[in-house]
């Protein structure tokens, strides 16, 4: 009887030996029993044949997709009815490369905590472990942040790699490189820092109006966390951030809202923070908006007409409230016409540089004895508010008379005879007295 040695075949990348045959040419009976190489008995167990291993008619002994757990002894008895039984017992040695159970994986870490990524490569030692970030080599001895420790174990090597204090810089992708004299493989890990975000930048005001305007701004760097919402305060240049403030929340699926219900002509600051399921940001710039101007929605206020003359009249007024000015007030028209009459209005217009402490105009050129509405309305770049409430006056029925131009007619020395002219005016008849004063 002859026995010939294993012939062992290596196929695929991982697959450190896929198929191993033990021959034999003699004919008879065979019986092939295994002995594991960690078993703790020294009885052999008979092999049934399944996918895995088979005994085959002429004697061989044949194993698919070899492991780790196929390496042992094996005893082959054979029989064939002519001479003495015989036996042999053959050792299999089974070779593992360095590999690793899985080619990728993503880890996860909150900044501020400890990092510790491991890389387990399983196979035959001595293993060879190398780490790299961003494909680019590490070296322990001059990346100081980084400590990288090794363990043997029995299925092979652990390398260990810690950062005691992550941040930002940490979130990149980690590879491993385990080498032995059989093989080579290689693991990435993506390390996740995960932090609050940072605050959204490029905030821009678009389409501002009298009474909204449109922000819209750039996604922050997220922290490794998607961003849940923002948060949007805004106040007017008099409030205070900490009494007078409103606020409002965006999904983070946005990055634009439009803020209704501001006052036309008022200066409003922005901020934003963004928030992940981290924390909450710092607030980025804070944005300077102006609304438009918006016409006046309220009339000037203590209207009051007096009469001047039977042709003349003096209007008084005070501004708007300046809640209703939505602007800066550029003049006032001032109205009049015959009262219930259906003439159209008058007006007489008071610009801006015609201001002084006191708003007032005089309407000339009116009838005698006739009564008057006045109306007075401001206006500003965008338009003209509402008019005042009517008011009547009359003009008076008749002038006061001119004064009359005394002239000396005679004189003597107890006496003087006085003449005087009164200048042309209406036909009001004229009534008085005369007073005499000496010096």
């Amino acid at each position: 009887m002859k026995f010939n040695n294993f012939t062992l075949e290596r196929f695929g990348k991982n697959e450190f030996v896929d198929l191993i045959r033990y021959e034999s040419s003699i004919q008879g009976n065979f019986a092939i029993y295994f002995l594991g190489g960690n078993s703790a008995s020294r009885n052999f167990k008979s092999i049934i044949s399944n996918y895995h291993i088979q005994t085959l008619e002429n004697g061989s002994l044949s194993i698919k997709d070899l492991t780790e757990e196929d390496r042992g002894h094996y005893l082959c008895e054979a029989a064939n009815g002519v001479g003495a039984d015989l036996s042999t017992v053959v050792k299999l040695s089974v070779h593992v490369a360095a590999h690793f159970k899985t080619p990728f994986r993503v880890h996860r870490v909150s900044k501020g905590e400890s990092l510790n990524i491991q890389c387990e490569a399983i196979g035959e030692n001595p293993i060879k472990i190398e780490w790299s970030k961003d494909k680019v080599m590490l070296n322990s001895n001059t990346e100081t942040r980084y400590n990288i420790k090794d363990e043997l174990t029995s299925k092979g090597k652990i390398s260990t790699l810690m950062v005691s204090t992550p941040d930002r810089r940490d979130s990149a992708l980690f590879s491993c490189t385990a080498t032995n004299a059989f093989g080579k493989d290689d693991t990435n890990i993506q390390v996740l820092v995960e932090e609050v975000p940072d605050p959204p930048s490029e905030i821009l005001a678009t389409d501002v109006s009298s009474r909204g305007v449109v922000l819209s701004w750039s996604v922050p760097y997220t922290g490794n966390s998607p961003v849940t919402k923002y948060v949007l305060y805004w106040k007017t240049a008099s409030g205070s951030w900490s009494t007078d403030v409103k606020k409002t929340e965006i999904p983070g699926s946005n990055t634009s809202i439009s803020i209704s219900g501001l006052m036309p002509m008022t200066t409003y600051y922005f901020k934003l923070q963004a928030e992940n399921a981290i924390g909450r940001s710092s607030f980025g710039e804070v944005i300077t908006v102006t609304t438009d101007e918006e016409v006046p929605s309220e009339a000037p206020m203590h209207v009051e007409a007096i009469p001047l003359s039977t042709h003349s009249i003096r209007v008084l007024w005070k501004p708007p409230p300046a809640s209703g000015t939505h602007g800066k007030i550029r003049g006032y028209y001032v109205g009049h016409k015959v009262r219930n009459s259906a003439d159209h209005l008058i007006y007489k217009t008071i610009e801006e540089s015609e201001f002084d402490s006191t708003l007032e105009c005089t309407i000339t050129n009116l009838r005698r004895g006739t009564e008057y509405s006045m109306i007075v309305q401001a206006f500003n770049n965008r338009g003209t508010g509402p008019p005042s409430k009517e008011i009547y006056v009359k003009t008076h029925e008749n002038d006061p008379p001119p004064c009359p131009v005394l002239r000396v007619v005679s004189s003597t020395s107890t006496a003087v005879v006085l003449g005087w002219d009164i200048p042309s005016a209406d036909s009001t008849p004229v009534k008085g007295k005369l007073r005499t004063a000496q010096k």
